[in-house]
């Protein structure tokens, strides 16, 4: 098996049309391969809530070799509470040279004015939402004919002003089952007004720590688009994300990798910037491929039908697989 050999003697373990992928026990085996990595959030470091297991040692581990190691995440929160979350969850700071987020692409970009000053806000029920608005400046409205766009920042609900920090109308299914039935008139009135949507968030779903999978703000985005209304993306897999990290990595591409979960999000995005990319099999196609945290580097190996199956499927090839992020 690849985990075996030394860094310039990879095996591919399969093929994946002309592309060669190799299945790796731990970050060891191409941790002298790349000088830097871009390093996904949830599904890799932690679950949000904890830690995943291995995940500060294999971090602690890559710092003590001198790999430079940025987090490059689809969270619309800004760096500094980016960063400040890793910490509480047992990571050091100082190992990373920081994070690129959603929100650090974005909350610049919806503050300058360029998409309006008053939005329609789908959002958390979560006290952090206010401060999204107090970053961006925006006013949330609730009906579409006083917006200037429609801003997909959560799945929860709908933010009503009133009071000192507003309420939340909640949308029904949206969250739990990604169905948006409940919000497809309002959709379709904001598309007949000829509204953008800004989704600060492309991902579809994000697994929970008791293993459920929920729905996050790329599935709004992706039902507007489907109805036929515009929708400006921020984060992964677009570039802005790929190319800022490069930039403050200060490497060439070709010394750099993207550790990430999700095909259609991590693999898209480093396969589109021409970077390596390490899928992690336990993160959000975890149900697809019957792998968990505890999957072994033999079992996953064993699935190379699945794999090549999926891979496939999305038409997004990582170069290198792992079960879960960690060293050895």
């Amino acid at each position: 098996l690849s985990q075996s050999l030394s860094p310039d003697r990879l095996t591919p373990n399969m093929t994946v049309g002309k592309k060669a992928v190799d299945v790796l026990s731990g970050m060891a085996t191409i941790a002298q391969k790349y000088k830097g990595l871009m390093l996904d959030q949830f599904g890799v470091m932690h679950n949000g809530t904890t830690a995943l297991p291995g995940a500060v040692e294999c971090v602690e581990q890559l710092y003590r070799q001198g790999i430079k190691m940025i987090v490059l995440s689809n969270s619309p929160q800004n760096e500094e509470s980016t960063m400040a979350r890793l910490e509480r969850l047992g990571f050091d700071r100082g190992h990373f040279l920081g994070a690129v987020t959603s929100g650090t692409l974005s909350v610049p970009q919806i503050a300058s004015g360029i998409f309006g000053s008053k939005c329609v806000f789908f959002t958390w029920e979560d006290p952090r939402a206010p401060l999204f608005l107090t970053q961006t400046g925006v006013q949330p409205v609730t009906n579409v004919d006083d917006a200037d766009f429609l801003l997909a920042h959560g799945t929860h609900g709908i933010w009503t002003p009133g009071g000192s920090d507003g309420d939340l109308s909640r949308i029904p299914d949206l969250f739990e089952t990604g169905k948006t039935d409940a919000i497809d008139g309002l959709l379709r009135d904001a598309i007949a007004k000829g509204l953008k949507m800004v989704c600060v968030n492309p991902d579809l779903i994000t697994v929970t720590p008791s293993g459920h999978h929920t729905y996050v703000p790329g599935v709004i985005g992706a039902r507007y688009s489907e109805l036929g209304g515009e929708v400006k993306y921020y984060g992964k897999p677009y570039q802005d994300g790929f190319e800022e990290c490069l930039k403050r990595l200060q490497l060439p591409s070709t010394a750099v990798a993207h550790v990430g979960d999700s095909l259609e999000h991590d693999v898209q995005g480093a396969n589109t910037l021409g970077v390596a990319s390490v899928f992690i099999a336990a993160g959000v196609h975890g149900k697809e491929l019957n792998c968990d945290l505890g999957t072994s580097v033999d079992e996953l190996t064993a699935k190379s039908r699945e794999l090549t199956d999926l891979f496939e499927k999305t038409m997004h090839t990582p170069t290198h697989v792992m079960p879960a992020f960690g060293y050895s």
